[in-house]
């Protein structure tokens, strides 16, 4: 016992402040992609207009979106909404999912059955005639794409195979959140994630690639090298969440109305510049939080007098 209270004081003094190693990550919860899952919408406020099996967001896109969105392995559902939504306007459902899970502290594996995406406060960044677009797949290990806007809020629960919101262990549930892209050819593109509720963010000690800044928001300092970088998740942060976890992706730098390249062309209109891929992933630690020992009962162990017993055994017959 005195060695397992010893490494969970030594994980929880790690976590004081807001850098951490990954390797120094203890993880109990493990998202996969989910090719079988269903997924039910509800938009919470009316769209201009709204979609399945198709995508209208970044349908001339290569590379990583090229595999995810248009594999036909993946339906592709969005939306595109007239200005600003304040409040939630959408509720995404994932059902029938087989691939992920959550250990308990007792070393037990347990399913996680669904998900819900509850998305909020959308806001607009004026282009596209004001009109933002969000869009996702029917697999929520794709998480979603933002378009035309320069920021949302994001809420996710999950679900065991009873229908109840798992209760994480402390410290045991982490986000690799990316993709905080920051453009070298469009430098006002600067993508960035902030933890508003059940969760609090990290970054990596040893180089690394996004910075936490004062307001709790993180984004990468520096410009991505290449074009090609825009393919890849950019910047990564850790969020150490709870069940519940809320987040809030965006563009702090977008300039719609002034927005150039490094040679001075306008970008208003451009797909690459005014799109953002928000990931939820879980490939990080070392780890799942050690399991506590089992403490031993009291036992008592009878010794038999085994001639006094047949001495009885005569006088009885």
């Amino acid at each position: 016992m005195a060695d397992y209270n010893s490494k969970l004081a030594d994980e929880k003094s790690k976590l004081q402040g807001t850098s951490i190693d990954m390797d120094q990550i203890f993880q109990n919860l493990y998202l996969s992609n989910e090719p079988q899952a269903t997924v039910n919408i509800v938009w919470d406020k009316q769209p201009v207009e709204a979609w399945a099996n198709k995508d209208i967001g970044v349908n001339d896109f290569p590379g990583y979106i090229d595999e995810q969105y248009k594999s036909g392995k993946n339906n592709v559902y969005g939306a595109m909404f007239n200005g600003n939504q304040d409040g939630t306007f959408a509720t995404v459902t994932y059902t029938n999912l087989k691939n992920s899970y959550y250990v308990d502290l007792n070393g037990e594996k347990h399913s996680i059955a669904k998900m819900v995406h509850v998305f909020s406060n959308l806001i607009a960044n004026g282009n596209n005639n004001n009109q933002p677009i969000l869009e996702f797949t029917n697999d929520p290990f794709n998480n979603m794409n933002l378009l035309w806007a320069s920021g949302v809020d994001e809420q996710v629960f999950f679900y065991d195979e009873n229908g109840q919101l798992i209760n994480f262990p402390e410290n045991s549930a982490w986000l690799i959140l990316s993709s905080m892209n920051h453009f070298d050819w469009a430098p006002s593109h600067t993508e960035a994630v902030k933890v508003l509720s059940n969760g609090k963010l990290y970054q990596q000690t040893t180089n690394p690639d996004s910075t936490i800044h004062d307001d709790g928001t993180a984004y990468e300092d520096n410009t991505d090298l290449t074009y090609n970088h825009l393919l890849t998740d950019g910047g990564t942060v850790f969020a150490n969440i709870q069940n519940g976890v809320k987040l809030r992706w965006s563009l702090p730098g977008l300039d719609w109305q002034h927005a150039t390249d490094t040679s001075g062309n306008s970008m208003v209109n451009s797909r690459f510049y005014n799109w953002y891929l928000g990931v939820l992933g879980t490939t990080v630690g070392k780890a799942p939080v050690p399991t506590p020992p089992t403490r031993k009962t009291t036992s008592v162990d009878y010794h038999y007098n085994v001639s006094l017993a047949n001495r009885l055994n005569s006088l009885i017959t």
